[in-house]
């Protein structure tokens, strides 16, 4: 597991904000949608990143965002857990 990070990293967002869709090949949005993620016998609410393919309502990621959406994992984790 990374070290725990108390702020986020948002550089990944502001390097690359779009995305071309595999399904239509043109470009996505990035988007959010708040979604309860089950960790550690928790459940946490985080808005969770994503590109929206407004085609076809596919959701995609990237490493990037896959990184950025932990992080907000382990933050959220943390600040329930401060003891």
């Amino acid at each position: 597991m990374p070290p725990h990070k108390t702020e986020l990293n948002w550089t990944i967002l502001t390097n690359k904000n779009t995305m071309k869709s595999p399904i239509t090949e043109k470009e996505m949005k990035l988007a959010y949608e708040w979604r309860e993620i089950p960790f550690r016998k928790q459940l946490l609410n985080i808005p969770y990143r994503f590109y929206l393919c407004e085609e076809s309502g596919e959701k995609f990621t990237s490493t990037a965002l896959d990184e950025l959406n932990m992080q907000m994992i382990y933050i959220q984790y943390g600040h329930l857990n401060q003891s």
